[in-house]
C-alpha cells in the first residue's frame, strides 16, 4: 500500500476530532472519503499531511511513518493538499503561484517557471498565467489552487471538497479533469460532499463519522449500507 493510516486519533480539548481511524490506500488508487459535516474528514487530512500532529496512530506513507514531520517535509516526500477554500497568493500573477509549488524540487527560476507553464496548460489556465490570482472566479481558482499542487509533483494528491459551488458544466470538466490527474500516475483522495463527483471518480469509498471509519468498499455497496444512509445520506435517500 502507498498509504497506511493506523489507529489515528486527535482530540481538540473534549472533542474526538478523529478517533481510532485506520485505511489504506494503493498506488494508482482514487479513494473517495464522505461524511457529515464535523466527521473528521478534514481534520484526517491535516494529520496526513502534518497541519497537526496526532495523540496516537501512525501515518506511513512509502514505507516511511510521518508523524513528526513539518507539511514542508511531507510535501517533499510526495504528498500535497488542496483546501476547501483556495489559498492562492492573491496579489501574484497565476504563473508566480504555480511557481511557488515547483520551487519545491528545484532552486532554478527558469526550471519552475517551465514547470508551472507546463501545469497551467495541463489544468487549462495558460492564457491566465499573468492574471492576478485575486481576479479568478471559483472554478479558476480551483483550477489554480490544483496546478500548484501539482507543480510539487506529488505522489499522493488530498483534494478537500474541489467541486463546491460549481455549475453542471465546471462539474463536469472537474470530474475529468481529476481523472487526467489519476492518468498521469498521482494517487488521489477525494473529500466530497457531492455523491454525483465520488461515485463518478471512486474506486473505493471510506465514509467517516463521528471521526472513525463508519464504512468502506466498493462505491455502489457502500451507498446501499443502511449505516451510511441513516447517517449520512438521510432515511430518504434512494439508490439507482
Amino acid at each position: 500500500m502507498l498509504l497506511e493510516v493506523k489507529n489515528l486519533s486527535k482530540n481538540f480539548g473534549g472533542l474526538k476530532a478523529v478517533s481510532g481511524l485506520t485505511f489504506s490506500v494503493g498506488a494508482g488508487e482514487i479513494c473517495g472519503q464522505i461524511g457529515p459535516n464535523g466527521a473528521g474528514k478534514t481534520t484526517a487530512f491535516n494529520l496526513i499531511t502534518g497541519f497537526y500532529q496526532p495523540d496516537e496512530g501512525e501515518v506511513w506513507f512509502k514505507g516511511e511513518n510521518l508523524v513528526g514531520l513539518k507539511p514542508f517535509h511531507t510535501c517533499q516526500r510526495g504528498i500535497c493538499r488542496t483546501f476547501q477554500l483556495a489559498k492562492p497568493f492573491r496579489d501574484l500573477t497565476v504563473l508566480r503561484n504555480v511557481m511557488m509549488g515547483a520551487f519545491l524540487k528545484t532552486a532554478s527560476p527558469r526550471e519552475a517557471e517551465e514547470r508551472a507553464l507546463n501545469t497551467l496548460s495541463f489544468v487549462k489556465l495558460l492564457e491566465k498565467k499573468d492574471f492576478l490570482a485575486r481576479s479568478l472566479n471559483t472554478i479558476d481558482q480551483r483550477r489554480l489552487e490544483l496546478a500548484r499542487a501539482l507543480a510539487t509533483e506529488p505522489t499522493l494528491l488530498l483534494l478537500d471538497e474541489m467541486m463546491a459551488g460549481l455549475n453542471p458544466r465546471e462539474f463536469d470538466d472537474a470530474i475529468a479533469l481529476i481523472r487526467q490527474v489519476r492518468d498521469r500516475g498521482v494517487t488521489i483522495i477525494v473529500v466530497e460532499h457531492v455523491i454525483k463527483a465520488i461515485l463518478a471518480l471512486s474506486d473505493r469509498i471510506l465514509v467517516i463519522h463521528q471521526g472513525t471509519k463508519l464504512a468502506e468498499g466498493k462505491p455502489q455497496e457502500v451507498m446501499k449500507d443502511l449505516k451510511v444512509i441513516e447517517a449520512y445520506l438521510g432515511k430518504g435517500y434512494k439508490h439507482a
